[in-house]
């Protein structure tokens, strides 16, 4: 049955209780997040970690909602120079519709195959599939400048590329293989890598267990687990089994003691961290709508959270169960921020006609437009490809698919549209001078969308357009510029330097992210396979496998034999790669632009991506302003 919005229903009375909003950092969401302390006595048996993993009697988990939120790090792809180039495909590859097709032909290998399998001790996933390019013949059109790859600035790291999307490598190209650590059973693969211990692979189980371990916290776990859980179980499947754990009973041959209690001490306080992560972070992902609706589904979670805080967090840790109703009673709406410096005065046109716009002002409403659709992306829509996969399941990702190849067509059809060659040369150096006030406010999915629709077959053709276009030598220079800033060699090195150096606001071009999510989604199984001897052995053989259990909830499936068990692990190296590159795209969500709606340019710029242009419709106006050679 398919779940229907319904108005959110609040269960409690918040009389007693404070519901000011926690003030939002406008700094970036990175891995990892800490969590704030101060001094209390209540609780001094309970206490958290200080940073060499040991306890502090003096220090408890902060109670209050006004502490400032920790400096956040920033999320890199680092990546290094390989023979052969891999860019990814245009955006107009994630999408039913077909846009004007681009000067670079994408072959992309079949991603249906499964993954190759893995294989201890060098238990690395697979490649990524490899994108063959093919060029345009630079002879058809002479005078129009071949993109170029900016040199190496210094931003990016030489080593360990493609630490997110594929194996992780030296500066020479060598790949650096994870050991995995005694410590490992055969339902949970650890693995040490910069002096951390990281899981691997592991049962559902035992990914709670390592979430709310008693020996040492993992807030990157945490951070990683709550972003990518949907691809392995559900959010009611989480809340129960986090409930579990707190309220854990000694295990089998186990007896109640002075260290059993102070163990389960430490856990209780580690499902609580989780949980305040999760209501905190998460809450318009799993709990309730950005609008504040709710689904069937998020009522059920929502009356479950409440009835284990009035419960079990209220006997056990009162204090901590008012800071969990305090996060749940608060105002989820998405908190606008507010600007020091009031917005520079717009640039109103004399005529509703586009040659009269400021290019500037048209720049401003472009990245207004496409701000507001990439803020809305969440998380679990860049989960298993589903934007590519589910219709409608993927609403925020395909809307912005959607404006960058209406951006590209609307360019396209600009020029060819226009039968006078001085008109249709003033068009295209009227668009590549937009591409670059884009550019220059930091917009480079606009600016991509409207490169990409200069180089559509059907202008790039356009050889006496170019020419004149292009007559000055600032113009020429600043299209070999701005093409060799975003060029897509190299898996797009130079723009991905640039766009790490930049500060907010910003829309970084979708299509990048779009493309690492594939290459993780297709180039890593989703399960290990462990072969278990009759003696349960602590160093398993393991081989990849791409197949899902029978089971919806990802936990281990055993299958008996004469000699030994087979059981299925959860790839959660494949989960971290995904989940750091879900963080990068959350921290360029903070901060927007701080313009004015300027009604004219905005409503023009709307209405225009409406009226589409066929591919081949295209071309055939593109043969008439240019017929071909004879």
């Amino acid at each position: 049955m398919t779940d229907q919005p319904a108005p959110a229903t609040n269960h409690r009375t918040p009389a007693t209780i404070s519901t000011t909003p926690r003030t939002q950092s406008s700094s970036p969401t990175s891995l990892p997040v800490s969590l704030s302390t101060s001094a209390s006595s209540s609780l001094a048996t309970v206490t958290p970690e200080k940073n060499d993993g040991t306890y502090d009697a003096s220090s408890v988990i902060d109670l209050t909602l006004d502490a400032p939120a920790p400096t956040p790090k920033t999320t890199t792809i680092p990546t290094v120079d390989e023979e052969e180039p891999t860019p990814p495909p245009p955006l107009s590859s994630f999408l039913p519709f077909t846009p004007p097709p681009l000067p670079l032909s994408l072959q992309v290998p079949d991603t249906a195959a499964p993954a190759p399998p893995l294989s201890i001790p060098i238990s690395m996933p697979a490649p990524p599939p490899v994108l063959t390019v093919t060029t345009v013949d630079s002879s058809a059109n002479p005078s129009v400048p071949r993109p170029t790859t900016p040199p190496a600035t210094g931003l990016y790291p030489a080593c360990a590329p493609q630490s997110v999307t594929g194996p992780r490598r030296d500066s020479r190209g060598s790949m650096i293989e994870d050991a995995i650590i005694p410590e490992s059973s055969y339902d949970l693969m650890l693995i040490r890598r910069d002096a951390k211990v990281l899981v691997k692979a592991a049962t559902l189980e035992k990914l709670m267990d390592r979430l709310t371990y008693d020996k040492a916290p993992d807030t990157e776990l945490t951070t990683a687990f709550l972003m990518t859980y949907r691809s392995i179980t559900t959010p009611q499947d989480v809340m129960r089994k986090l409930i579990q754990r707190f309220n854990l009973e000694p295990g089998p041959g186990e007896i109640w003691t002075e260290e059993f209690e102070t163990k389960l001490k430490i856990i209780k306080l580690r499902v609580f961290n989780v949980m305040k992560h999760w209501v905190e972070k998460h809450w318009h992902n799993d709990f309730e709508n950005p609008d504040g609706s709710q689904t069937d589904e998020q009522r059920e979670l929502c009356r479950s959270l409440e009835d284990f805080v009035d419960t079990s967090l209220t006997d056990e840790l009162p204090q901590l169960a008012t800071t969990i109703n305090r996060l749940i009673l608060r105002d989820h709406k998405n908190i606008v921020g507010t600007f020091s410096n009031p917005p520079p005065p717009t640039i109103a046109p004399k005529t509703v006609n586009f040659d009269d716009f400021d290019l500037v002002e048209v720049a401003r409403q472009i990245s207004l437009i496409e701000w507001g659709i990439f803020k809305k992306i969440e998380g679990k829509e860049c989960l298993n490809q589903i934007w590519d996969k589910v219709e409608g399941g993927s609403p925020n990702i395909q809307a912005m698919i959607q404006r960058f190849n209406q951006t590209s067509n609307w360019v396209a059809s600009k020029i060819v549209l226009c039968n006078n060659l001085k008109q249709r040369a003033a068009y295209l150096n009227k668009f590549i001078k937009l591409a670059q006030r884009c550019f220059e406010v930091n917009n480079f999915n606009a600016t991509m969308a409207l490169i990409a629709g200069l180089q559509n077959s059907a202008v790039f053709r356009l050889k006496k357009t170019w020419e004149k276009a292009l007559q000055k030598e600032a113009d020429r220079a600043l299209w070999e510029q701005m093409i060799g800033n975003l060029s897509s060699k190299q898996s797009y090195k130079g723009y991905r330097a640039l766009l790490h150096s930049v500060s907010p606001p910003c829309v970084p071009y979708l299509g990048v992210y779009l493309t690492d999510l594939t290459f993780i989604q297709d180039g890593n199984p989703d399960w290990i396979t462990v072969d278990v001897p009759s003696t349960q052995t602590t160093s398993p053989s393991t081989s990849g496998n791409t197949s899902p259990p029978p089971t919806t909830t990802a936990t281990a499936t055993a299958t008996a034999t004469a000699t030994a068990t087979t059981i299925k692990l959860i790839n959660f190296e494949k989960r971290r790669k995904a989940a750091a590159v879900i963080a990068e795209i959350a921290q360029y969500q903070q901060i927007g632009y701080n313009y004015s709606v300027e009604e004219t340019i905005r409503s023009h710029l709307l209405t225009c991506a409406t009226n589409l242009v066929s591919d081949n419709l295209l071309y055939k106006y593109s043969l008439q302003c240019e017929p071909r050679d004879e």
